[in-house]
């Protein structure tokens, strides 16, 4: 293994045997080190394989920009995710997610509150991805030594559903079962369906079709995988706000059928509350309009 660059004393950039760059945590691993040293395989604790030279050239910009302790800290959220929270984790999250955590600190430090709009989607659907979240925050907290955990939880709670997308999107990558091809279809045809049964073109410069949008990527995802989650609550409440929006019921239940019919997959209440949810919402103002015009 050869040297490309030392980082810092406890970082290098190495060249592996098959050619590939390569981030290699170690104490000490890279003092007085210089290009082209052999390095030791019994001196690296850690190893991240770099995909692109991009990657790596994004790298060697942030561990100047950014203290090594992000790097720590998205390495100990990741292996609570993978070890502690049984996810299947691709290890390219590492990056992403510490450029992610050094941004998040400015923005906690000069009092800039984002909102999630996703929050109650990622906390509902994806719980363990969002504890992964909320951990990596308290992580943050930890080397910050500053208590905003106890100050602004809801900001907290919103920055956590942030973070999960970084668990969410390293298993998508990781799982490679998915057919793009096929997703996108899906996806495509489900909008059809939406589109058809209120005879308009949604909006696709409105959040709300972008958040619908966001569902039903990972809503495929879980189709396409035969993945599912029941809440037993959740049949009594389908059917009390059903009541009210009888319309988007018949689209939801066209949409079931669709995907029974096509993928033999049975989504459950779960799936077809939050359909609901989504769809009233994307296609409230086009409901409205008709009912004025009447």
């Amino acid at each position: 293994m050869e040297l490309i660059k030392a980082l810092n004393n406890n970082m290098i950039l190495v060249k592996d045997a098959d050619g590939i760059d390569c981030i290699c945590q170690g104490k000490g691993i890279g003092f007085q080190k210089k290009r082209g040293d052999a390095i030791a395989e019994h001196l690296i604790e850690r190893k991240f394989k770099l995909q692109t030279q991009a990657e790596s050239k994004h790298f060697e910009q942030l561990i100047v920009e950014i203290p090594e302790e992000y790097f720590k800290i998205a390495i100990a959220a990741y292996d609570y995710g993978k070890n502690e929270m049984g996810l299947k984790l691709n290890e390219h999250m590492v990056l992403p997610l510490c450029d992610h955590l050094y941004m998040c600190k400015d923005r906690f430090q000069n009092k800039v509150w984002l909102n999630n709009p996703l929050l109650f989607d990622i906390e509902r659907v994806y719980p363990k991805e969002f504890q992964c979240g909320k951990h990596t925050m308290l992580l943050l907290q930890e080397y910050l030594h500053s208590d905003f955990l106890a100050s602004k939880a809801e900001a907290v709670d919103n920055e956590a559903a942030f973070v999960g997308y970084h668990f969410i999107n390293a298993q998508l990558a990781e799982n490679m079962e998915i057919d793009t091809d096929e997703s996108v279809k899906l996806i495509g045809a489900l909008i059809d369906i939406v589109q058809k049964s209120f005879q308009i073109s949604l909006d696709v410069s409105d959040w709300n079709y972008q958040r619908f949008l966001t569902h039903l990527k990972f809503f495929a995802g879980r189709i396409l995988m035969n993945q599912r989650f029941e809440d037993p609550e959740d049949e009594t409440l389908l059917e009390s706000i059903s009541a009210s929006y009888k319309p988007v019921r018949l689209c939801v239940e066209r949409i079931a059928e669709y995907i029974l019919i096509n993928y033999h997959f049975e989504i459950s209440s779960d799936e077809k509350l939050y359909l609901l949810v989504h769809i009233e919402r994307v296609t409230r103002k086009f409901r409205k309009k008709k009912i004025n015009k009447e």
